[in-house]
């Protein structure tokens, strides 16, 4: 039987990838983890996003098998003790890059801390995995108890835009406050998680050698720094000139006045900036229903399955 030109060029191909080499052949692609995809969150949506540099870029992860294994050892709700574990997450699940040069985590506002907690969260556990939080609807002809999803969709930020923002300078990346104190303006901006860090350390430095820590210097001073982290030295010698600097300027009493009400401003009234609490309707009567609650009854439940044994067990 005469063979066909078409019988020809399949054989002609088989032969061809058989005697390949491995690089000329056509490589299987395995499929990603979701722990090794990366995700760009637009800045836009952080509540600070204004404060970063326009061409910062921000991506994210889940976390693996052995990152929710470490997490869970958490038996606590102390803050001192939860924020270095969520730091940790942040230093492994986030990458932020400006202009291709690689930037810490520790350059995010201590503001968008908990969003971010929450986009990574989310992506952990795509299948549905939620957390809740009980509440009553406030309409006193209601009172219908439901469940708030912690997610941040349900998230209800500060809205503050046209009593701080309009302070805001892209150029110097922080508040500029003019005052009739003195003829140089005051500049005032949230900290950054490593900032706040290295007052951590510093304040935990200071105990231990039975140093005095000035509340006032700790309260205002880390909202005048425009720096993501400091040294030591750097915060006590920091501390000693603000000290010396309220007592000796002729306006030091004025001075501090108006420090100390900005940052309560920044922290819990006309200017504070963040996530305020939990919202969601009432699926009865429609009531904006809130809570200030923004965590989890246990600190762990955040990336690992509360009350495993009846969610698991086979009904």
């Amino acid at each position: 039987m005469s063979t066909t030109a078409e019988e020809v060029k399949a054989k002609e191909f088989i032969n061809s990838f058989i005697n390949a080499t491995p690089a000329e052949k056509a490589e299987v692609e395995t499929p990603k983890k979701p722990s090794e995809i990366y995700r760009d969150l637009p800045v836009a949506q952080l509540q600070l996003g204004r404060m970063y540099h326009p061409n910062t870029r921000i991506e994210f992860r889940a976390l693996d098998v052995g990152e929710i294994l470490n997490y869970s050892t958490l038996e606590t709700n102390d803050v001192n003790l939860v924020r270095p574990k969520l730091d940790e997450i942040l230093e492994k699940c986030v990458r932020i890059t400006l202009h291709r040069q690689k930037l810490s985590y520790k350059t995010l506002f201590i503001q968008d801390r908990l969003y971010m907690i929450y986009t990574i969260r989310e992506i952990t556990f795509q299948n549905g995995r939620m957390l809740h939080l009980p509440v009553t609807c406030s309409n006193p002809n209601c009172n219908h108890e439901f469940d708030i999803e912690l997610l941040r969709q349900n998230m209800e930020m500060h809205s503050n835009d046209e009593e701080i923002w309009k302070f805001f300078k892209p150029e110097y990346g922080c508040f500029v406050f003019n005052t009739t104190i003195q003829e140089e303006p005051y500049y005032l901006r949230p900290p950054t998680i490593g900032l706040q860090d290295s007052f951590y350390q510093w304040i935990q430095d200071q105990s231990y050698k039975n140093k005095t820590i000035s509340e006032v210097f700790l309260k205002i001073s880390p909202y005048m720094v425009n720096a993501n982290e400091l040294s030591i030295d750097d915060i006590s010698k920091m501390q000693e000139d603000f000290i010396n600097g309220l007592k000796n300027h002729p306006s030091g009493e004025a001075e501090f006045e108006f420090l100390n009400d900005t940052v309560d401003n920044f922290k819990k009234n006309i200017f504070k900036i963040g996530v305020k609490g939990m919202m969601k309707q009432c699926p009865k009567c429609g009531t904006e229903v809130r809570t200030p609650a923004i965590f989890p009854r246990r600190a762990r439940d955040l990336f690992i399955v509360p009350n495993a044994f009846r969610h698991y067990l086979k009904k």
